[in-house]
């Protein structure tokens, strides 16, 4: 692994943080666009090389930054009042954040099983256009490789304050990893059915929905959509996003089809009587035809057609 002294006695050191430090502080200061992509291809080099220790720190950094901005989006805070905590994150700027991100997807994507803290930063960045083919390529890797660590981690994250506007997002992937992982569901199933009963963002309730219906479909578990009340269903279908008007729409008539399966058997049933009696006023002919052979049906017709000859009246 060929990189520079300093960084090598940083690595030995352990120092990983003030490495990342040093490493974003020479992109800032490269003058070149080669420069800055040698930058990234050192951390990307120790990353793989130094997972458990490197990924730890660049996932706490990114998170900071993204609450930052966050909070500079949510309440209009200028850069001289960013909390104490957070200045630090200042060095960071967009480009170099989308660069972190994407080492840390390259790393996710060869040691999956050791990348599951990374999961609630790609779940926000799915919103973001040019990320989301590597982000949504990245989550799958990491939950293939441990579908349960990652219904944990989705859990104790979604609630937290920086991702509250992402959690629908939270909830569907939780519906994904049922359809599948079916061993999960009940795990699964519980977590949602917690969220339907607590949470009052209708958009959250939508997803969740979706999610049980998602299961439901590839699993067959249609015990697991029955557990949904259709007034709760009616009421997200209101007042909510015309996307998720869609899915609670659907997912409503797909619950009352469910919960009324005992009705429309009955419904069914009536049904296939009146047929019964529609089709007894057959003629006698009509019914003994069906019931003959082919040879014998044209020597019936045939009967049939000189009997009528005989019997009808001559012309004047």
């Amino acid at each position: 692994m060929q990189i520079s002294t300093d960084l090598k006695e940083l690595i030995e050191e352990k120092k990983f943080s003030d490495l990342v430090k040093l490493l974003i502080s020479k992109y800032k200061i490269a003058e070149s666009e080669q420069e800055r992509k040698n930058v990234f291809l050192d951390l990307l080099k120790i990353s793989q090389n130094f997972p458990d220790d490197l990924a730890p720190v660049l996932i706490r950094k990114l998170d900071k930054y993204k609450f930052k901005r966050f909070l500079k989006e949510q309440e209009k805070i200028p850069d001289e009042e960013i909390p104490q905590e957070l200045e630090e994150e200042l060095e960071l700027d967009d480009n170099i954040y989308s660069e972190i991100l994407k080492t840390l997807c390259q790393v996710a994507l060869k040691e999956p099983d050791k990348s599951i803290s990374l999961v609630p930063i790609l779940i926000g960045e799915l919103s973001t256009q040019s990320s989301y083919e590597t982000c949504e390529k990245t989550i799958q890797a990491i939950q293939s490789s441990n579908p349960d660590g990652c219904i944990q981690i989705l859990a104790q994250n979604m609630d937290e304050y920086k991702n509250k506007r992402f959690k629908w997002r939270f909830v569907l992937q939780l519906g994904k990893i049922g359809t599948e992982h079916p061993e999960l569901v009940d795990k699964i199933i519980t977590i949602l059915k917690d969220i339907l009963k607590k949470d009052q963002d209708e958009k959250v309730r939508a997803a969740a929905t979706e999610a049980m219906s998602l299961i439901r479909i590839e699993t067959s578990d249609e015990e697991a959509v029955k557990q949904v009340p259709v007034e709760v269903l009616e009421k997200v279908s209101k007042d909510t996003s015309e996307l998720v008007q869609d899915i609670a729409k659907e997912k409503l008539g797909e619950i009352k089809q469910v919960t009324e399966t005992e009705k429309m058997i009955s419904e069914v049933k009536n049904g296939l009587e009146q047929e019964g009696k529609t089709d007894s006023k057959k003629t006698n002919d009509e019914e003994n035809e069906d019931d003959v052979p082919l040879k014998e049906k044209k020597e019936l017709k045939s009967s049939k057609s000189q009997k009528k000859s005989r019997t009808k009246p001559k012309k004047k």
